[in-house]
């Protein structure tokens, strides 16, 4: 039944569009030398600089302002440093003139960030965008051991991306022959995750594709619970900060090995683990990455900066040099798996989620989360926790805990101030850290979770 599932979508993929030439695309350069890699990745990012500048209204005043581009059309690579970066404020204010002008362009398909560190962001793809971003998955799920048709489970989406029981025909016949059931990663109460559990044990799913959050809360939940679940061929995370200490969870509640991936609602998926689990690979046929420092200037390997994305794809929008608002650490090196694309060592989180000190300085994502979630306190009594900086001198830490009926300040006063002193370690001893103990915490309007948020303007 799988096989037959699987011949259906593939025969409908080919009627509909390029994504099985895309993916065939996109194998072959992953087998290509490092230097012809760069080579085919250059002539696409040429080519997609000779279009923004012809067809952009943005672009072409960006781009006569920095010598990218000659008076015959020419492309000169060796100035695209020079290019400003996209702004998400620009996207938003400069909307209009950031699309392309074509005559004879596709029809536009227009969507929208998640809205995670604010207002959400509209943008636009069309069919050819959407085709490349469905390759690129295929890809990364054939890393983890599965292929369509193959039992799915997907702790997924929000409000806008499930509507259970309300799914139009064509998306329920989709997910039927891609064999996938989609569970909402917005509903997470007891009685939902326990639910959860039940669809997975009766799916028996080849592979679990969860947010890392919703995906590290399920799996907490079970082992509390002593749940019963059942072990995918593996589990892959996104939309998401994976930490070490939520692998960790994952990998010892699923018995199974967790593959990270890392993407945006804008850019679609970027990067990916592969089976040797030493960092992920960025899909070069699709994406331009830069990691940068504050000024601007590239990082080094093993150095964290902002990420800055180039989306090879898009000619409807062309985004170029865009400020996504995450940070990570470049990788050294090739992997043993013979993949020659570059690598992302770690995706650390986002600008948001990393606290500023008054003289500048940073407090980690992964120090507060590490505070936030260490074991030997989480197991005991914490069942979520977020920690929120309001000013550079002011931290509220709102914690849910598993037993709501008991007095938290007063039963778990020691941990308390075992979190305020980690706290104050980096921040300053005049930082004041509060304390809250809400019923729930929600999650944004994409679904996610947050467990770090800065307020302070960067």
């Amino acid at each position: 039944m799988n096989n037959l599932r699987a011949i259906a979508w593939n025969a409908a993929s080919r009627v509909r569009g390029d994504t099985l030439r895309h993916l065939q695309v996109i194998r072959a350069v992953s087998r290509m030398s490092r230097e012809d890699a760069i080579k085919d990745q250059n002539c696409r990012l040429s080519a997609l600089i000779a279009h923004a500048y012809r067809y952009v209204p943005y672009y072409r005043k960006v781009m006569d302002g920095c010598g990218v581009v000659d008076g015959q059309g020419n492309v000169d690579l060796s100035k695209f440093h020079r290019v400003p970066f996209l702004e998400r404020s620009t996207l938003s204010q400069r909307n209009h003139d950031l699309r392309s002008t074509k005559p004879d362009g596709p029809p536009s398909i227009p969507n929208k960030s998640g809205g995670t560190t604010g207002m959400p962001i509209t943008f636009l793809w069309d069919e050819s965008v959407l085709e490349w971003v469905m390759a690129t998955k295929d890809l990364y799920d054939e890393w983890t051991g599965y292929y369509v048709g193959m039992p799915q489970v997907r702790l997924w989406g929000s409000e806008r991306d499930v509507y259970v029981g309300g799914e139009s025909l064509r998306t329920t016949l989709g997910r039927w022959l891609r064999n996938e059931i989609w569970l909402n990663s917005y509903k997470m109460s007891s009685k939902q995750m326990r639910e959860y559990i039940d669809v997975i044990n009766a799916h028996r799913p080849v592979q679990i594709l969860g947010y890392v959050g919703c995906t590290y809360e399920l799996a907490r939940f079970a082992e509390r619970e002593g749940c019963n679940i059942y072990s995918p061929k593996a589990v892959m995370t996104s939309a998401g900060t994976l930490h070490p200490y939520m692998r960790e969870t994952i990998e010892r509640v699923f018995r199974a090995p967790v593959f990270n991936r890392y993407g945006t609602r804008e850019t679609g998926d970027i990067a990916c683990e592969c089976s040797v689990h030493d960092g992920l690979h960025i899909c070069m046929p699709t994406h331009y990455v830069e990691i940068v420092r504050p000024d601007g200037s590239p990082a080094q390997h093993g150095e964290e900066g902002e990420v800055i994305l180039t989306l090879l794809t898009n000619y409807t929008m062309p985004l170029i040099r865009y400020r996504v608002g995450d940070t990570a650490i470049l990788k050294e090196g090739m992997c043993a798996c013979g993949v020659s694309w570059p690598m992302l060592e770690h995706v650390t989180g986002r600008l948001t989620e990393s606290f500023l000190l008054e003289d500048g300085g940073i407090v980690p994502a992964e120090y507060l989360n590490t505070t936030l979630y260490n074991s030997a306190l989480n197991e005991r009594w914490i069942k979520k926790c977020q920690c929120i900086q309001d000013d550079y001198n002011s931290v509220c830490i709102r914690i849910v805990p598993w037993d709501n009926s008991c007095s938290a300040e007063v039963t778990h006063s020691e941990d308390l101030v075992q979190i305020r002193d980690r706290i104050q370690l980096l921040m300053g001893k005049q930082c004041k850290v509060d304390f809250e103990f809400p019923e729930d915490i929600e999650c944004t309007q994409s679904g996610k979770y947050r467990y770090v948020i800065s307020h302070i303007a960067r």
